[in-house]
Parts: structure tokens; sequence; C-alpha cells
């Protein structure tokens, strides 16, 4: 949560110094400021059975892998809340930055040119990826945890400044049913396997 304070406390006081300087009127000062307090939002989540969706979103497309993995793709509108959540309690083992070009987020065959945050973590039944893409507005990704850290469940695991996309790819080995659809909207905490 200090963290997520922090970003949002850099976003303002560079607003704060354009408003000083006259750079923007008093109108475009409310409009920013609302939508920063809008977009730094951190909404309280439920706790929900089995891994749970890392993020707010609407689910894309549910994607089957050839080494028996599935991807779950959730893209986040510029109104969804962009803070992401851990999906099960767990250690982040190993955290890869990638650096890269800013292609919508909802083009899925861009992804991979896209910068983007790959976190993995153990749990006790499996491991589990959750890759935060930057998208054509982003400009950020931003960690809230680090290799090493054991988290919680629903525990605040990053942010990704504007339109974005969160994937989170779970071992076939982990779950019996899938409980949610494609073109769904999500909400964060709620189950997506069990």
């Amino acid at each position: 949560m200090k963290l997520l304070l922090e970003n949002a406390f850099i976003e303002l006081f560079i607003l704060v110094l354009l408003k000083i300087f006259n750079k923007i009127s008093n109108k475009v000062f409310i409009i920013i400021l609302c939508f920063l307090i809008f977009f730094f939002r951190c909404p309280k989540i439920k706790e929900n059975k089995g891994i749970v969706s890392p993020t707010f979103g609407k689910l894309m497309k549910i994607e089957e892998t050839s080494d028996d993995k599935t991807i779950f793709h959730i893209y986040l509108n510029i109104f969804d809340p962009h803070v992401q959540y851990s999906p099960s309690y767990g250690k982040i083992l190993k955290q890869t930055y990638f650096q890269g070009n800013f292609h919508p987020a909802y083009l899925l065959t861009k992804s991979q040119y896209n910068e983007r945050l790959v976190t993995l973590m153990e749990t006790q039944h499996g491991d589990i990826e959750i890759t935060q893409y930057g998208g054509m507005v982003v400009r950020r990704v931003v960690s809230f945890v680090k290799p090493g850290d054991i988290i919680k469940k629903n525990q605040l695991l990053g942010m990704i400044k504007f339109s974005s996309r969160v994937d989170i790819t779970i071992p076939r080995t982990m779950y019996k049913r899938i409980l949610v659809n494609e073109g769904q909207k999500i909400n964060a905490g709620d189950s997506l396997v069990i």
C-alpha cells in the first residue's frame, strides 16, 4: 500500500507543479486531479476459493497451451482499477522485466513486443506466472514485491499505469474446473479455477 501511495504522490506532485507554474488551467487541473484520484484507487477484494483473478478487467481469451497450461488474458480499460493482487498464497521466485514497445494491450499477437514484467510465483500446488503488460498509453509497470517475498492471497502485487493487460498462466494440474468465460467482466479476487 505504501508503494501505491508513493506512486500516486509522484503523479500528483507533477500535476501540482504544472499548476503552480501556470502550465494548465483550473478546469484541466481539476479534471486531471479527479482522474488520478480515481485511477489510483485500490478497492478491497473478497477472499474466494481456488486461484483468483489478479486484476479487474475483461477476460479476453482463455488459451490452452501445448505444454498443459492455461493462460487467462485479462484486458484492463482506462476505467478499471490498475492494481494487481496475488492470485494465491506463495513465494515470488523470479521477476523478469522486458523493455519493449507500446502496442495496444488488447492485441494478443503483439504482446511479445510490449513492455512487460513477468512474475513467477511458487505455490503449494505448482508455479503460477503473472505477466503485466504495458499498452499504448502505459509507460510504466510497477512491482510491489521482489524475488524471495512470501505473499498472501490478494496481497498487492503491482500496478500498471493506465490502459494495459494482465495474463495469468496456470498449469492444468492445479485445477479441476474453469469458473469464468471469455468476454466476461471479472474483478480482482474472483475465482478463475478450482
